[in-house]
């Protein structure tokens, strides 16, 4: 197991399963969630070394924004429909975090 938060290309040995780091980009949407879900999870059960929390925090804090960006370049293709089945550009607010 390494616990080395060198690159995405590491193993970290979780309970009941394994954590397989790749490059984000190479992630779908509902993939890097998954691996987000997991690593909360992982953290929060309190066992492993601090270097392997806090690599397991890194890579968490860094498919959050992967993630946050992915919902941006969603929200940005968003069409809003009117009522007489036409299209146009979405209007409404795009960013409602604070």
């Amino acid at each position: 197991m390494s616990s080395v938060y060198a690159g995405w290309d590491i193993s970290i040995e979780t309970i009941s399963s394994k954590i397989i780091m790749t490059e984000q980009n190479d992630l779908t949407f509902e993939q890097a969630l998954n691996e987000l879900q997991t690593i909360v999870a992982r953290l929060e059960s309190g066992d492993g070394s601090l270097e392997e929390n806090l690599a397991l925090y890194e890579r968490g804090m860094s498919l959050v924004r992967y993630c946050n960006d992915m919902l941006d370049a969603a929200h940005l293709r968003v069409r809003e429909l009117l009522p007489d089945g036409s299209e146009v550009d979405f209007q409404g607010p795009l960013d409602t975090r604070a």
